[in-house]
């Protein structure tokens, strides 16, 4: 039996694209204010605090806030479990 990860080139092409938006979005931290409005800290800015829009619902505030820790969260573990589906790969070879 022979193991083959299943990651294909497509899913690495968008997980590269993923990281690109990443890269380019302001760092965090991010957060949303109790009328929902969305913030980040950005440091070129006088009083540090960047707005970037509004929100229509609640619950789209903080997880809009989260996402800037949460997507760099995602692709370290789906880096790390690549590597264990390699390494697997060479163990089933």
């Amino acid at each position: 039996m022979k193991f083959t990860p299943s990651v294909n080139a497509e899913q690495k092409q968008r997980l590269t694209e993923i990281i690109a938006r990443m890269n380019a979005a302001t760092p965090g931290p991010w957060w949303c204010d109790s009328t929902n409005s969305l913030y980040c800290h950005d440091e070129q800015y006088i009083d540090d605090d960047k707005y970037i829009g509004d929100v229509r619902y609640d619950e789209d505030g903080p997880f809009l806030a989260h996402a800037r820790d949460d997507v760099p969260w995602l692709l370290e573990l789906v880096r790390r479990l690549e590597g264990d589906c390699d390494a697997m790969a060479e163990e089933w070879a």
